[in-house]
């Protein structure tokens, strides 16, 4: 009987702190956090690239052994190569689809000749190829029907 007391109290307690929860949420989406955020912009102002900064980033984005495997160990490399390592990191994020791979490729503005890498597949090199190349893409759109 005790026990059965004992849970209902947790089981009220719990309710009630649920039922408030998402007021205070509220509160922190539309009070708090802005005012926040906007000190954080000032504070942020004459922030420079930091070793710290490209480890959270990092970090944030999720690399995987590919990224390892493909820069080595980056304890030691210089702020200069801050920028490869944000782009690899990228380009291994949006690697495992040839459309998208094509798509970030572009968007970091890299040379798109991904078609000269050396695929033991002829095809996937090809898909490779005209998804990074706007002018394919181009001509693919003027061939299709009008509807």
């Amino acid at each position: 009987m005790r026990e059965r007391a004992h849970s209902s109290r947790l089981t009220s307690s719990t309710r009630l702190s649920r039922a408030r929860r998402p007021v205070d949420t509220c509160d922190w989406r539309t009070c708090v956090r802005p005012l926040v955020l906007k000190k954080l912009v000032e504070q942020t102002r004459h922030l420079r690239w930091s070793r710290q900064l490209v480890d959270l980033l990092l970090e944030e984005l999720h690399i995987s052994d590919d990224f390892d495997r493909l820069i080595g160990p980056t304890a030691g490399l210089r702020s200069s190569r801050y920028p490869q390592l944000l782009a690899i990191a990228l380009v291994l994020r949006h690697s495992w689809c040839p459309q998208e791979l094509a798509r970030i490729v572009r968007k970091l503005r890299l040379p798109a000749r991904l078609s000269e890498a050396n695929h033991n597949n002829h095809d996937c090199a090809a898909a490779l190829s005209a998804a990074a190349s706007p002018s394919v893409r181009r001509a693919q759109r003027d061939e299709r029907p009008r509807a």
